[in-house]
């Protein structure tokens, strides 16, 4: 449960900053075998690598689904596909779902 308050909270932070329009730019998160970045601009690939934040992942919880999250400056809607983000370890899988409005349910 903790993992998933650290990605509901990261997925949050990065759609409220393109909500708000920071730095006027779209920002997003990538996961990774190393944790989780949030970045500013349209694709991980094209971002502006001075903007990233990143956040160390549990090793002991492995993520699947999707990898990289768009949020659209101004309306925090998804500019990539919709979908979850799935978070398993041994014991059990956690779903975080995104829409393309940018709603994040978990």
């Amino acid at each position: 449960n903790s993992e998933r308050d650290t990605v509901v909270t990261i997925l949050t932070k990065a759609r409220n900053r393109a909500a708000n329009n920071f730095n006027e730019s779209r920002q997003g998160i990538y996961i990774d075998s190393t944790g989780y970045t949030i970045f500013q601009g349209s694709s991980y690939a094209l971002r502006n690598p001075t903007y990233d934040e990143l956040i160390k992942r549990d090793n002991s919880v492995t993520p699947s689904g999707l990898q990289e999250i768009v949020f659209e400056q101004l309306t925090g809607s998804l500019t990539t596909l919709e979908g979850d983000v799935i978070l398993s370890n041994n014991v059990k899988s956690i779903n975080i779902s995104l829409n393309s409005e940018g709603r994040i349910n978990w």
